[in-house]
């Protein structure tokens, strides 16, 4: 069985035909499942499956395991598997450890999530804005990065969902924060520093009703979970 990533429409229509080269005949009964899922149960999916690319994901997984012809499944199995998913460091909520227990206090919210390539920040600012939309707050980006990423085509999509970006080191081989930093300057955005992750929550805190995404690596979004679980 394989699963088909989807970052935007043309990657959509090139999975879908990656899969129809293959010579498999495409059932999207599950794709319009979830969507019907989505209508009927909306707050059950949006909590698990927050931002609009997952819930695409999620369809095409679910299509492209059944053009696999692995399994034999009916449409409720996956609406099923769709309402007890689970996807750590994926637009996960952090909601009951010490690490969010701050930024909850202030009226805010904490997410993590491990996507460090420009799509997978064009993504997270969707998703970020239509929280916003929906909830208002003040978008906040936690960013660490490794130093083999592409730092400027991260920095400018995370910018168009994040108020404020707070830029801190990785444990290993980084971009450091003063080059995140200059960055933002060159794209006309302030970025400010922190010394680490525990620093950057603080620094978040003090904004109204921040809503902090933590981003920009898997190691980052590991630390974050580890703090939240101490």
């Amino acid at each position: 069985p394989g699963g088909i990533d989807q970052v935007d429409p043309e990657g959509q229509l090139a999975g879908l035909e990656a899969v129809l080269q293959c010579g498999a005949v495409v059932p999207f009964k599950p794709v319009r499942a979830l969507e019907q899922q989505v209508q009927v149960q909306p707050r059950v999916v949006a909590a698990l499956l927050q931002g609009g690319h997952q819930i695409d994901n999620a369809g095409l997984a679910c299509a492209a395991l059944l053009f696999s012809g692995a399994v034999d499944l009916d449409d409720t199995a996956f609406a099923t598997g769709i309402a007890n998913v689970t996807w750590p460091a994926r637009m996960q909520p952090l909601t009951r450890g010490p690490f969010s227990a701050h930024i909850r206090a202030a009226g805010g919210e904490v997410w993590i999530d491990g996507g460090h390539n420009a799509h997978a920040a064009q993504a997270l600012s969707r998703a970020l804005e239509q929280m916003k939309m929906r909830r208002g707050g003040t978008n906040v980006a936690i960013v660490g990065l490794r130093k083999r990423k592409d730092a400027l085509s991260f920095i400018a999509a995370i910018a168009a969902g994040a108020e404020h970006i707070i830029a801190m080191p990785l444990a290993e081989d980084h971009v450091s924060v003063h080059e995140i930093a200059a960055l933002g300057d060159k794209l006309g955005r302030e970025v400010a520093t922190a010394p680490s992750l525990a620093g950057a929550m603080q620094n978040a805190a003090q904004l109204p009703a921040p809503r902090v995404l933590v981003c920009g690596s898997f190691l980052l979004a590991a630390e974050a979970l580890a703090a939240e679980s101490v």
